[in-house]
C-alpha cells in the first residue's frame, strides 16, 4: 500500500484543509491512493510515525561546501528544523521495505 503525508512543514505550499488537498491531488495528479491528514514532522507536535522514521532511518554524513550551504539553507527555510535529525523539507522520502 503506498500513502502519502501531506506535512505542514511548509503550510504556505498547503494552506487548503485534507479534503481539498485529497481532490486537488485526485484531479491533477490522478492519485488514487490514500493520503493522509497534514501534521506536524518536526517539534513538540510532530505524528509519532516521523519521530519513528526520523530515529531508524539511516543517516549519511555530507561533507563539504555545497554540503554545509544545504544544511543552512534549510535551516533557514524552515522554522521547524531545530536538530539535525530533523526532516529538512517537504520533498524528504523514507523508502519502507515490505518487511518493515
Amino acid at each position: 500500500m503506498i500513502v502519502g503525508f501531506p506535512c505542514n512543514q511548509f503550510k504556505e505550499q498547503d494552506p487548503e484543509g485534507d479534503a481539498k488537498i485529497e481532490e486537488f491531488c485526485q484531479l491533477n495528479y490522478g492519485v488514487t491512493f490514500q493520503i493522509m491528514k497534514k501534521g506536524d514532522v518536526n517539534g513538540p507536535d510532530a505524528q509519532p510515525i516521523f519521530e519513528y522514521l526520523k530515529s531508524v532511518a539511516p543517516t549519511e554524513e555530507y561533507n563539504g561546501l555545497k554540503a554545509k550551504a544545504a544544511k543552512t539553507l534549510f535551516k533557514a527555510i524552515s522554522k521547524s528544523v531545530e536538530k539535525d535529525s530533523d526532516i529538512k523539507w517537504n520533498f524528504t522520502k523514507f523508502l519502507i521495505s515490505k518487511d518493515g
